[in-house]
């Protein structure tokens, strides 16, 4: 299985010997987690909302064949059409399904994202996706990387936009920075469900191409919401809207550390080692062995500086 253990290297994802399956879990009545195993090409979690006439997949996975192998799956609970996919933020492992769907419904599917992330998916992900063709091991992934064409968004927005079905609302919502500039919301508000996409992890924020200091208004906002289930797009499903808080108070912390350090003069190494950890282990699931948060305070540092210079120049 070595394309499994590409994969783990290049996405940091926890490889098995054997992948397994993704699993679909009812949250609602005709809305359902879709969750990906450890070491699954699929990388990522993603959601399926069933309309009357119609269904609406949010996020795609890293590769064609894992969005292929949900279609699969959704003929157990529907066989309606997928007309509608929306795409959270622009890393790989939430769009690289896109042509999938594009290729099982040739010209029906309306593609949604924020702005900006349409933007970030014809720069970031083209170069992303180049980088990963030259630097993955040969394999299945690597050879499906190679054929894969980038899909962008058709129908983007910028502060929300609302699908009413029949008896069915979901609105799409932008709450600000985070994750990524551009991280959307999926929001079934009569069924209180919220996908949040990378917002929320079972793990610390992951901040690589993220804002944490803006991020905690971001997570404010969307504590707003009238929120029963909350589905993250790594990790597990959360019932009411506690994992916001406790990501929230994380985020202040990280915070405080960045913008003490910064008047010290600190560099990003001081102020990562500063962030305490472990005050907050017990609200994330337990560490992956393979990826060490350690590197992940790095990068909220390294972020965090990087927006508090921003603002700086701004003023």
């Amino acid at each position: 299985m070595k394309y499994v253990l590409a994969l783990a290297v290049a996405f940091g994802v926890a490889a098995v010997a054997v992948p397994q399956e993704l699993t679909l879990e009812e949250v609602a009545p005709g809305i359902y987690a879709v969750l990906s195993p450890p070491g699954h090409l699929a990388a990522a979690n993603a959601g399926v909302v069933v309309l009357e006439d119609a269904v609406l997949v949010i996020d795609t996975h890293m590769v064609p064949s894992a969005a292929r192998e949900l279609l699969t799956k959704l003929h157990s609970v529907t066989d309606l059409p997928v007309r509608y996919v929306v795409n959270t933020h622009w890393h790989p492992d939430h769009t690289q399904g896109n042509e999938a769907y594009r290729a099982a419904f040739p010209s029906d599917v309306i593609f949604v994202s924020h702005d900006m992330t349409r933007a970030d998916i014809a720069v970031l992900g083209v170069e992303r996706l180049e980088r990963d063709r030259r630097n993955l091991d040969e394999g299945p992934l690597r050879a499906e990387l190679r054929r894969l064409e980038l899909v962008l968004p058709n129908l983007t927005f910028s502060q929300s936009l609302q699908l009413t079905v029949g008896s069915r609302v979901v609105q799409i919502l932008y709450f600000g920075r985070g994750h990524t500039r551009g991280d959307a919301v999926v929001y079934l508000p009569r069924e209180r469900v919220a996908f949040v996409g990378d917002l929320v992890t079972g793990g610390p924020p992951f901040a690589r191409d993220g804002f944490p200091i803006a991020w905690i208004e971001t997570l404010r906002a969307l504590r707003e919401l009238d929120i029963d289930v909350l589905v993250a797009g790594h990790g597990g499903i959360w019932r009411g809207t506690q994992v916001l808080s406790d990501r929230i108070r994380f985020l202040e912390h990280v915070a405080s550390v960045v913008r003490a350090g910064a008047s010290e003069s600190l560099s990003a190494e001081q102020i990562a080692a500063a962030i305490n950890l472990e005050a907050f282990r017990e609200t994330f699931e337990p560490e992956p062995a393979h990826r060490p948060w350690k590197d992940w305070m790095r990068m909220l540092a390294e972020r965090g500086l990087r927006e508090l210079n921003a603002r700086a120049s701004a003023r």
